[in-house]
């Protein structure tokens, strides 16, 4: 039963995938320069040390593949297609802060913009 949930999510998200254009996702600034992953729905395994010099390229590879999750670097690099981490050639990062909010009381944590409120309510003082 599990397998064939996962099966038919995997191809929900395929068909989105599949659906959507360029200007139904957000892409990041840099793209170029950013190192891409992608989890697979089979075996959760995940395709890394991806790199693109275009959103269509992105788009591209989400229609052919149909990942189970997407991510990218923070960081920037003049070689992000290496495989070692001493070899991408380091420029920069972007300054991420992550809220979490999922363990304070009274928190939906499938409401984000609501847990984003009650984090900003509380700034800082737990």
């Amino acid at each position: 039963m599990v397998e064939s949930n996962w099966a038919r999510a995997a191809h929900r998200f395929s068909k989105w995938y599949s659906q959507i254009g360029q200007d139904d996702y957000w892409f990041p600034p840099r793209l170029r320069t950013r190192e891409c992953m992608f989890q697979m729905w089979s075996s959760n395994m995940f395709d890394r040390h991806i790199n693109f010099e275009t959103p269509k390229s992105v788009l591209n590879y989400l229609h052919q593949r149909g990942p189970k999750s997407c991510f990218y670097s923070t960081a920037y690099y003049g070689k992000p297609l290496e495989r070692k981490m001493a070899d991408k050639d380091w420029k920069g990062a972007d300054l991420i802060f992550d809220l979490d909010g999922d363990h304070l009381d009274h928190v939906d944590p499938f409401n984000f913009p609501e847990m984003l409120e009650i984090i900003r309510s509380l700034g800082g003082n737990q």
